[in-house]
């Protein structure tokens, strides 16, 4: 289950409510406003605890998921809006 997603400069912070260990590898999937994948996955990992950071890719990327593989279907209620901090000074430059 994903908590939440805040886009940066050029990254997204995914907040997730899952209990895996800190280095565990995952995958961040971009979704239109449609709900098609339209970017491909990027690999990520889970650091620090709870939080995923994600490459920000296009703004047509309206909502992302995080899953344990690049491939396959996600449905629509395991992807979270992503919320954009307009003005804000990224913290991971």
């Amino acid at each position: 289950m994903l908590i939440g997603a805040y886009e940066f400069d050029n990254r997204i912070s995914v907040s997730v409510a899952a209990l895996k260990p800190i280095g565990y590898t995952v995958y961040c999937r971009y979704f239109n406003r449609n709900g098609t994948e339209h970017e491909k996955p990027m690999k990520s990992f889970i650091y620090p605890l709870f939080v995923v950071m994600c490459d920000r890719k296009s703004s047509e990327s309206q909502r992302i998921a995080i899953t344990d593989s690049p491939s396959g279907n996600v449905l629509e209620q395991f992807q979270t809006n992503i919320t954009r901090w307009n003005g804000l000074v990224s913290f991971w430059n």
